[in-house]
């Protein structure tokens, strides 16, 4: 099996547990959608990762004091829900809380940046709802 693919199994399930994925709470038949803030997000944390490194990537991700329209947060959290989910005897609670002890890890950098290539093709399976005055393009 490939190595990202071993991360696509539950992928849906995951982008829900870690509510990137949302649904109108007053329609029961409302399906989930993902807010495209979190698609640029996730297609944006390799690059941060190769510029800044391991650890600043994921520090910066993991803010909850940013600015930012939707919390980065959510997909570190489900980066880590994917790591716990393979059975590594991970038991950090913060995906920074893992990374920081030993930041140059390859075989965890490898690990984290495929789970985060899944939850970016994951993300594209979902409706992605656009900010209001965002364009259709």
């Amino acid at each position: 099996m490939k190595r990202i693919e071993k991360y696509i199994k539950n992928i849906t399930k995951i982008i829900i547990d870690a509510k990137i994925a949302t649904k109108d709470e007053n329609n029961e038949n409302s399906e989930y959608k993902v807010s495209s803030e979190y698609n640029g997000y996730i297609a944006s944390f390799g690059a941060s990762v190769i510029s800044s490194g391991l650890l600043s990537a994921v520090a910066f991700y993991s803010s909850t004091k940013s600015k930012s329209e939707k919390d980065r947060k959510k997909l570190m959290d489900a980066i880590l829900i994917i790591l716990k989910r393979e059975n590594n005897g991970y038991t950090q609670n913060e995906l920074f809380d893992l990374v920081q002890p030993d930041p140059n890890n390859k075989l965890l950098r490898t690990k984290i940046l495929d789970a985060a290539t899944a939850i970016k093709l994951g993300i594209r399976t979902f409706v992605l709802e656009k900010k209001k005055g965002e364009s259709n393009d």
